[in-house]
């Protein structure tokens, strides 16, 4: 049926059929999961696919997980029932002596793997890393969907996809190529506002938005149209904080730590935003992971080749001498005032988090980062002191 049933509408309702029936199908999986694998970025990456395809590719995904992890339990099941039940018959060795060997357990085994279909199935590496791979690639593809049902579909995808490395983290590759497209807009859109701030140093601010409206070509319209989403950004450091939790299994940060390291700008950048809560929270997530796995004082030799500890000290010096700027606008035109509070009106939820003691502050989220990694690394601290001293004076004059 499946060879026959190149036509997709056919495909999608013999998988859902399948799907709504998983416990029936599950002692005849070695039948359907490869074509399963398969049929995943058929139905869930297409540009111009219903979100009804892409909802049942994660139905598969997630059924596929479920078979593996039951079938993981009952081979475990089933080995220390063969040894508990199983009677022992005498044979003698090679030096004569008698020894015990189980009676029937092979026979009986290969019996119920008979009448399971296959209950001993389980995915091969290939499968292993399609499944993964097309997790990751689908939780990008549908990150910053203005969908609701799209948006469940990448969260839901975020989840399995630390699910499967959880499972798989040490037999499988996570391909490179399916990031680096997310993680060169974040690399170019760090290009793009240091030539705009040159620019801006050199002429006035009205000066330099009436030049770019001059130079804006139509190439220039569709790379400014590429700058990355709160929305991807936070799916992104949701994905590379599932990686960290699985580095001592799979080396995919630390290999690629030179173009990981790219999406911090625009991650803090989104994080000083009065609206990057979701940002902040992910980050903040990211970065303690991150230093918590590896080594700050005598880091592995790619992070230093790399450069991600310096770039990232460049970052959180970058928000906390911002914060200790007098005031500032966000994207809104709001002025907000480092620390204090919010020059204007407008809901809270448009301001900066509270701090400890109920105070606001735009750099709140950057000192919780040196805070909590500064209990596994107390010398973190040491990096940010000056510029926390100064940051610490400013509301003491305000006051005064």
């Amino acid at each position: 049926m499946y060879e026959e049933g190149h036509a997709l509408p056919q495909l999608i309702h013999m998988w859902r059929i399948i799907a709504n029936h998983k416990t029936i199908f599950f002692s005849y999986r070695q039948q359907f999961v490869a074509h399963m694998v398969n049929s995943l970025s058929k139905l869930g990456l297409a540009n111009s696919g219903a979100a009804e395809n892409k909802i049942l590719s994660m139905d598969l995904a997630a059924l596929i997980i479920s078979w593996e992890e039951k079938g993981a339990k009952r081979g475990v099941e089933d080995g220390a029932g063969d040894e508990e039940k199983a009677p022992a018959k005498k044979l003698k060795s090679d030096g004569g002596k008698a020894v015990s060997s189980p009676v029937g357990a092979d026979s009986d085994k290969a019996a119920a793997s008979r009448r399971d279909g296959g209950g001993d199935f389980r995915l091969n590496k290939a499968m292993m890393e399609m499944l993964t791979n097309f997790l990751l690639r689908i939780a990008m593809h549908t990150a910053d969907s203005k969908e609701a049902d799209t948006q469940k579909i990448s969260e839901r995808a975020v989840v399995l996809f630390r699910k499967a490395l959880q499972m798989w983290g040490d037999k499988i590759t996570i391909k490179g190529a399916y990031m680096e497209k997310f993680l060169s807009l974040c690399h170019d859109q760090k290009a793009r506002d240091q030539a705009k701030k040159k620019r801006e140093y050199k002429m006035s601010r009205k000066e330099a938005e009436k030049e770019d409206q001059q130079r804006m070509g139509k190439d220039e319209k569709d790379q400014r149209g590429s700058a990355v989403s709160a929305e991807t950004l936070a799916v992104g450091l949701d994905l590379l904080k599932a990686l960290l939790e699985v580095s001592d299994k799979n080396n995919f940060i630390l290999d690629n730590s030179g173009t990981v390291k790219w999406i911090l700008y625009p991650a803090f950048a989104a994080s000083s935003k009065s609206q990057g809560l979701a940002v902040r929270t992910k980050l903040t997530a990211f970065v303690v992971e991150f230093c918590k796995n590896y080594d700050l004082v005598s880091p592995p030799a790619q992070l230093i080749k790399s450069g991600f500890f310096q770039s990232l000290k460049e970052q959180i010096e970058w928000v906390l001498i911002e914060a200790n700027s007098e005031k500032r606008g966000d994207s809104n035109g709001i002025q907000l005032s480092s620390i204090g509070g919010v020059s204007g009106s407008g809901p809270d939820d448009d301001v900066f988090e509270v701090g400890r003691e109920g105070g606001r502050c735009s750099a709140y989220f950057a000192l919780q980062i040196i805070e909590e990694v500064a209990t596994v690394v107390p010398s973190f601290i040491a990096c940010f002191t000056s510029i926390m001293i100064r940051l610490a004076q400013k509301p003491t004059k305000d006051h005064i």
